[in-house]
């Protein structure tokens, strides 16, 4: 019976054991899979800065016969766009020339009485603080995943699943 007894305590424990595993690589999914999702909303907001730049650009070419040089810059910009590997860089470039042709009105008042030059501009605007809230909330998914990782447990857990290394947007 003692044999019996102690047969049971360590299968207890090797059941408990695994629960544990199971469950800390559940929480590693879980947050692998929200900084998944917080990357692809901040993607897919990028994607959507270069139509305003593209559109912008197209607009900017059929109205200004002077602006060649910032339509020619735009076009480069659509042109080295690598889908791959969006990066703050690539934010901070098309909000400079996106500024820049948002101030066009100042020197071209004409443009600012033009429907699609205004929608654009709000489109822009809209634009810029979603990707603001969308790289927030990826930082935050960052934080708490290199938070729960930062245990040596976990890290090494980490590490034998082969989970990658999640850094943050640098804005500053």
């Amino acid at each position: 019976m003692d044999a019996y007894i102690i047969i049971v305590i360590i299968f207890s424990i090797l059941t408990m054991l695994l629960l544990m595993v199971l469950y800390f690589v559940n929480r590693l999914y879980i947050y692998k899979n929200r900084i998944d999702h917080a990357y692809e909303v901040v993607d897919e907001l990028m994607d959507d800065r270069l139509g305003y730049v593209g559109r912008f650009s197209s607009f900017i070419e059929n109205e200004l016969d002077t602006e060649n040089n910032l339509v020619k810059r735009l076009n480069k910009l659509v042109d080295e766009y690598d889908s791959k590997n969006k990066d703050i860089k690539f934010v901070k470039k098309t909000g400079k020339y996106l500024d820049e042709l948002k101030v066009l009105y100042k020197v071209y008042p004409k443009l600012k009485d033009k429907y699609l030059y205004q929608t654009l501009s709000k489109g822009i605007d809209i634009n810029q603080e979603r990707l603001e809230y969308a790289m927030d909330t990826y930082d935050k998914e960052v934080k708490r995943y290199n938070d729960y990782v930062s245990n040596k447990y976990i890290s090494m857990l980490k590490q034998l699943l082969k989970f990658p290394d999640y850094d943050y947007y640098k804005r500053k």
